[in-house]
């Protein structure tokens, strides 16, 4: 029985990879968000308890999107064809300000996956049913300071069902402006085992990448910047010729001694496909005015 379970599962997981994944992980919310991060989804107590996502969205220049695809280089650290699309689009000499958008849009997102009890989430049993749940890089770097911290001092796990603690983020601001405060709570609270049953495999649902979806990034890209790539893809395909598109004239008579028109874009174009600064986050101990707003807030859930 165990082999045909086996089968069932890979068979699944294929499948999920070239439909691509339709769950979509839940996301922290304005104002205090308590959350629970659980340990390894296959109960190992060494084993990855998390997984870096990333993805392109692919844009119109009527900002409808286009194309979805997993980002390679973010989810697994290795090479992307889309984003070396991109570079090689970003490139090109006289891109308007419209292809620079398209270009910036289409960056790749960071997220961190996770397994969590999103124990004030809006969905049913939130205090009981697991999440997949993405938080940004920058947020989770945050948990991990605390774990390693209570690691080191304590000899804690934060992570443990029986003996781990909440973690309570809170966002304010949006955009650039968006600022993340977590701590921990202050007592720690056991997790049912059962709820590991439901756990997502984070590693299989991060398996995202097949040709079809690759081919409509690429394919969408070339169509809403204009620019032929070298090549496709894994697929070499020939290219068909790409919709034309002004680009800005920077023809010699029209330029001046200092840098061509075209090479501040392409540097500008450069710089927009950068990684994204990390957002602001409050690592500041919690002051006592703090602690029993916290305590207030667990108690308002059931948690203290």
């Amino acid at each position: 029985m165990s082999g045909l379970l086996d089968l069932i599962k890979k068979k699944r997981q294929a499948l999920a990879a070239k439909g691509g994944n339709t769950e979509k992980p839940a996301k922290l919310t304005s104002d205090k968000n308590i959350v629970r991060v659980l340990p390894n989804w296959n109960s190992d107590p060494v084993g990855k308890f998390f997984h870096d996502f990333g993805q392109h969205f692919i844009k119109a220049e009527d900002g409808s999107v286009k194309a979805v695809y997993i980002c390679t280089q973010e989810t697994f650290g290795k090479p992307c064809d889309v984003c070396a699309a991109m570079a090689e689009t970003a490139a090109q000499p006289g891109l308007d300000e419209t292809v620079t958008k398209i270009l910036d849009e289409a960056r790749p997102s960071r997220r961190v996956l996770i397994n969590s009890i999103y124990l004030n989430g809006s969905h049913a049993n939130a205090k009981t049913e697991p999440v997949l749940m993405e938080l940004p890089p920058s947020v989770f770097d945050m948990i991990l300071a605390i774990a390693e911290e209570y690691a080191e001092q304590h000899s804690i796990d934060v992570f443990s069902l029986e003996e781990g603690y909440d973690f309570v983020i809170t966002k304010t601001g949006s955009g650039r402006d968006t600022k993340y405060t977590v701590m921990a709570s202050p007592k720690a609270r056991p997790v049912d085992a059962s709820v590991m049953s439901k756990a997502r495999d984070l590693d299989a649902y991060a398996a995202q990448e097949y040709e079809a979806g690759l081919q409509k990034a690429l394919t969408n890209l070339r169509a809403v910047t204009g620019v032929n790539f070298a090549r496709l893809g894994h697929a070499n395909q020939e290219l068909l010729p790409a919709p034309s598109r002004a680009v800005k004239d920077v023809s010699p008579a029209k330029t001046s001694t200092a840098a061509p028109a075209a090479e501040r874009v392409i540097d500008a174009s450069a710089a927009s496909l950068s990684k994204v600064e990390p957002m602001t986050i409050d690592s500041t101990g919690a002051a006592s005015a703090e602690l029993d707003e916290l305590d207030a807030l667990l108690m308002e859930n059931g948690l203290a």
